[in-house]
């Protein structure tokens, strides 16, 4: 039990010997801390490399998904933001020259026809159906018999499709499209015979017949003839002063089986305000009322009238014969809940007058200095028609007016901005004229 206490304490070299020989077997602590450092510290430079290496590899799996990522919702954006490019009557407006219908600038410049008709008198209706659609008829006279076309346009392209068409007694008077295959149209049958019919699918039936008297209202020509289908092309609605006998000036609308829903007695110019109101101007040349003439709306579904008040000037003049002052031809154009209607002063004051009512705002603003047919552009640029008398020999004409009842005609057109005044000229053609414009924001020249 002590001898191993002995023999280290009694022979110190031996002890001595045995330590270092131990330690020689064990190693110098030092060198083994050392050595230890070393293999952890190229552990963590291996570890850390290893980090490095996932942390580039995922950063850059990241940035590809993410590219992927970003390409795909950029492709995403451009699909549901990029504009189709502007509509083909975005700032443009549309013209009729002796039977062939043209496009322009709102300046009139760039001018490109978009048909080959053969010129010569033709009598046209023609409706911006679409965007890049208009739809059309003419007539001209041949040899005893009136040849009539009803046809589509495609503005990009110029291709004109027949739709239908007449070599007869009677002529078309009106057609309304809802879409290139959907249409209604009236016409003279045989002389006192009149008819409308309507075509789905290329499937037609009559909707409407009757024999009348040919009768004119005398001041009103505009009006001779029209038939406009609702915005959402349940309903029609049809005047026809040129073929009515007595005084007889109503219009009559109806559904697409032929009918009838509702009159309205003593009206002229309508034009669809909603799908079941109509607005119109109320005309009876007998009686100096204002309270029964003037700009009214019809509740096609209640049946019922309401004038709308300060939208125009009184219908008679003082101290005149005159029981309207207005004559030669007006229209109503609606627009953005805004009307657009204009006139012709008679009894020798050959001055014309337009006026825009704000149903908004119940506001009536008038725009003199001979400033006739308003026609909506877009935003507050609105074209107008200005006016001079025509003494020097020239032919009076206006739109939609009977020359030899104005003593007018028109001098030019000019694109005007009402809330700031700035005009410019538009510039047609002399044989433009008198024919009206088809705009984005008035889809009709009659």
């Amino acid at each position: 039990m002590d001898d191993s206490k002995t023999y280290s304490q009694g022979n110190p070299e031996e002890t001595t010997k045995t330590d270092t020989s131990l330690n020689s077997k064990k190693g110098n602590p030092s060198k083994i801390l050392l050595i230890i450092i070393a293999i952890l510290l190229v552990l963590v430079a291996c570890l850390a490399g290893v980090v490095i290496f996932l942390l580039a590899t995922r950063s850059k799996t990241d940035v590809e998904e993410g590219s992927e990522t970003a390409t795909s919702i950029s492709t995403i954006s451009t699909a549901t933001t990029v504009s189709p490019g502007p509509a083909p009557l975005e700032d443009k407006i549309i013209y009729t020259i002796e039977g062939n219908i043209y496009i322009a600038d709102k300046t009139g410049k760039n001018s490109k026809k978009l048909t080959d008709n053969v010129e010569g008198e033709y009598m046209m209706s023609v409706q911006l159906i679409t965007d890049n659609l208009l739809g059309y008829f003419s007539c001209t006279y041949k040899t005893k018999l009136f040849h009539c076309e009803i046809n589509t346009l495609n503005i990009d392209n110029s291709e004109t499709t027949n739709l239908k068409e007449f070599d007869e007694v009677g002529r078309v008077e009106q057609v309304s499209f809802i879409s290139s295959s959907e249409y209604a149209y009236s016409k003279m049958e045989s002389d006192f015979r009149y008819a409308i019919y309507y075509v789905k699918d290329a499937q037609e039936q009559k909707l409407k017949e009757w024999d009348e008297e040919t009768y004119g209202r005398g001041i009103m020509l505009y009006d001779n003839s029209r038939l406009r289908f609702s915005p959402d092309g349940d309903k029609l609605l049809h005047i026809s002063t040129i073929s009515r006998s007595g005084m007889d000036f109503s219009v009559y609308i109806f559904d697409l089986e032929g009918k009838l829903l509702d009159s309205i007695d003593n009206a002229t110019f309508p034009t669809w305000k909603s799908n079941s109101e109509i607005l119109y101007m109320s005309y009876d040349m007998l009686i100096n009322d204002d309270s029964k003439r003037g700009l009214f709306v019809r509740d096609v579904e209640a049946k019922k009238s309401s004038k709308v008040d300060g939208a125009f000037p009184s219908m008679y003049i003082e101290g005149t014969s005159v029981s309207y002052p207005f004559t030669g031809g007006y229209d109503l154009i609606y627009s953005g809940d805004k009307t657009y209607y204009w006139g012709i002063f008679v009894d020798g004051l050959n001055s014309g007058h337009s006026y825009i009512y704000d149903f908004q705002t119940n506001l009536n603003e008038l725009l003199d200095d001979n400033l006739v047919y308003p026609v909506p552009l877009s935003g507050d640029d609105v074209i107008f028609a200005r006016t001079e008398p025509c003494d020097d020999g020239s032919e009076c004409a206006i739109p939609h007016s009977f020359p030899d009842l104005t003593g007018l005609k028109v001098s030019r057109y000019i694109l005007k901005n009402v809330k700031n005044g700035k005009e410019a000229m538009i510039k047609l053609p002399e044989e433009a004229l008198s024919g009206g414009v088809i705009t984005e924001s008035s889809h009709y020249i009659d």
